[in-house]
């Protein structure tokens, strides 16, 4: 799921199906619910990208774009991510990929 989806699929495992814990949830996105969920132990993974990286890439592109410097821009760029679980959430390394308001 997502970060929208995701919230309602957490609500349902958590309140209506009573199934916290039993039902594995990988979510993507990694906003402060999705964080606190996993942290819970209702969601069991994130797939998170770093979302500073990706803003600042493209606002970057964009003015290479507007600016006549269109060289080098590539059609594709590759955003990564990171698989955050409640063993490495609290890790510094993880701290970038974690979207914070």
């Amino acid at each position: 799921m997502n970060v929208v989806s995701g919230n309602g699929v957490t609500q349902a495992v958590k309140a209506a199906a009573g199934k916290a814990g039993k039902v594995k949830l990988v979510e993507f996105d990694a906003g402060p619910p999705q964080v606190q969920a996993l942290k819970a132990g209702t969601i069991d993974a994130l797939v998170a990208q770093y979302p500073y990286g990706i803003g600042t890439q493209g606002v970057f592109e964009a003015y290479q774009y507007v600016t006549g410097h269109k060289a080098g821009i590539a059609k594709h760029y590759g955003t990564g991510s990171a698989v955050v679980t409640r063993a490495n959430v609290n890790n510094p390394a993880y701290k970038k990929c974690l979207y914070t308001p």
